[in-house]
């Protein structure tokens, strides 16, 4: 239990169990499975939009909403207006938070006050590349345990890159502990939690840790 609360939930969410919403604050498991977006998300965007007789905008900051006798208009960073039936407002909590966008009617006060009581998660992912790979399994997840609980969860890169790379993801406090971390402690505290799945013969000196050597530079 403890495990799936470090990584499932706090890894997922950015946040502890006792600081989510029981009813509303996990998400249903995603129904295809563990998958990794190769190739940048702009092919992800136009397989979902084959079709579709959708037209994206992009690089389209909208800075003012406003609505009203059945209809929507939006005010662009470019000084272009649009007027559409319907706005579904997905952006993220702090854009909501800064007043990036206007709204005309303002909101109610029970959104501006939910709005100001919300707090985002915290996760981060620490990347380590390796001149040579010390692990010999093909395997793309591995869970580890660390008492510190900051390192529960790595991928292992190279099937899908062909690259010796691993990334870890932390979440919540442990995402915190690791942001306070310097570039050396962080790496001695990763490499510490990987040396179960060090292979001792792909070692040159036999030993249960794994050197990146240095080429591998932690980035949380």
């Amino acid at each position: 239990l403890a495990a799936l609360l470090a990584t499932d939930v706090a890894i997922a969410h950015g946040a502890a169990p006792d600081e989510l919403s029981g009813a509303h604050g996990l998400d249903e498991p995603a129904p295809v499975g563990n998958v990794a977006v190769t190739g940048g998300f702009a092919g992800l965007v136009q397989h979902l939009l084959r079709d579709q007789d959708i037209d994206v905008l992009r690089e389209s900051t909208v800075t003012r909403i406003a609505y009203g006798n059945g209809r929507v208009g939006l005010r662009l960073g470019s000084g272009e207006s649009l007027s559409v039936d319907r706005v579904v407002v997905t952006v993220p909590l702090g854009v909501l938070q800064e007043g990036a966008i206007a709204f005309d009617p303002a909101l109610p006060s029970s959104h501006d006050v939910a709005i100001r009581a919300l707090g985002p998660g915290r996760a981060d992912r620490i990347w380590l590349r390796f001149e040579e790979p010390f692990w010999s399994t093909t395997a793309t997840v591995w869970t580890s345990y660390d008492a510190g609980g900051s390192f529960t969860r790595w991928y292992n890169l190279m099937p899908i890159s062909g690259e010796p790379v691993l990334m870890a993801e932390v979440g919540a406090a442990a995402a915190e502990r690791v942001a306070a971390m310097d570039d050396q402690a962080l790496r001695s505290a990763a490499l510490r939690t990987l040396a179960p799945f060090a292979d001792p013969s792909l070692l040159a000196e036999g030993t249960a840790t794994p050197d990146p050597g240095p080429s591998a530079t932690p980035t949380p």
